[in-house]
């Protein structure tokens, strides 16, 4: 395991407030945004092994999701640690032994494939539970990670099961050995990559819970009218080709696509007449028509409102 990783270690036992003045320490969390923290604290009791971020040019960092930091950690029971705005999002997984995790007014134990997602910024504690506790932690941040981690883990518990732990590490040491690498995309793989190990997670998370897979008729719906955009159809006719009360189907059909039925009919014919804008000579009047809006003021008005633009203007700029 973590073959051809290299890695820097260190021996323990290290007590964070033995550190935190280290002026390398301190350029670390400037470096980072992670700005001065007053509210962590930290005993490591154990071995650990260790890699760190590589410098990232401002404008990575602002547009890509990158490693702040991962850590391969064979704890002690002393081993235990404290922290609240703290600007990162942990991937913890155990390998082997029992640990703890208390976050956001819940507890969680932690024992062979279990692990969590956090958002660091949140008021958080763990440690081993028991004489020891075999971990990798992976601390990511950057670009899209905030959006991503709101959009489909901070709703949920953090906890996850790894049902394979090959495939896991699989995914994990790919990340790691793009860090190390020097190809000239590095960055751009490891944000790639990193967000297929979210998806995998997010998986392992949703596994046996019916709360994350989508209905079969909100499925059903969402491909019917993908395919008949362009014809009317009402709230109460969508309701009862599902089976379902209108009020129900809306909050559902939101949950999962972000709109309700009527906005994702709105927008797919707005992206139909898009497409027609730039691939053709139409008329505006006749490109609302063939889209399915009742009337040209009603297409000029959903074109600006969800674009800033009218249609006319948006062939213009794409011309």
């Amino acid at each position: 395991m973590f073959e051809h990783i290299y890695f820097l270690r260190y021996g323990n036992p290290v007590d964070f407030h033995d550190i935190r003045e280290l002026e390398d320490y301190q350029k670390f969390l400037e470096e980072y945004d992670f700005g001065k923290n007053d509210h962590m604290d930290y005993y490591l009791d154990g071995e650990t092994c260790y890699l760190m971020q590589h410098p990232l040019p401002p404008e990575r960092q602002k547009n890509l999701m990158y490693l702040q930091a991962f850590d391969y950690m064979q704890s002690g029971p002393a081993y235990y640690t404290s922290r609240k705005q703290f600007h990162s999002f942990l991937i913890l997984y155990t390998y082997d032994g029992s640990g703890f995790l208390s976050y956001e007014n819940s507890s969680f134990e932690l024992q062979k494939g279990d692990g969590f997602i956090i958002d660091c910024r949140r008021e958080h504690f763990y440690r081993t539970e028991g004489a020891r506790w075999i971990h990798g932690d992976l601390h990511f941040c950057g670009g899209p990670s905030d959006f991503f981690y709101q959009e489909n883990f901070s709703a949920k518990k953090p906890l996850f099961h790894v049902p394979d732990q090959n495939e896991f590490q699989k995914l994990l040491e790919n990340l790691l050995r793009i860090q190390g690498s020097a190809a000239v995309h590095r960055d751009f793989q490891f944000s790639f990559e990193l967000e297929r190990l979210l998806f995998y997670l997010m998986e392992c998370q949703g596994a046996g819970t019916s709360g994350n897979v989508i209905p079969e008729h909100i499925r059903l719906l969402q491909s019917y009218l993908e395919q008949h955009f362009t014809s009317d159809m009402t709230l109460e006719e969508m309701a009862h080709m599902t089976g379902t009360s209108k009020y129900h189907l809306c909050r559902q059909f939101k949950h999962f696509t972000g709109f309700t039925p009527k906005e994702y009919v709105t927008h797919l014919r707005l992206l139909y007449a898009q497409n027609l804008l730039q691939q053709t000579q139409m008329p505006g009047y006749r490109i609302g028509a063939l889209a399915g809006f009742p009337s040209e003021a009603a297409f000029l008005m959903q074109f600006k409102k969800a674009t800033g633009i009218t249609p006319g203007e948006f062939r213009r700029r794409m011309g």
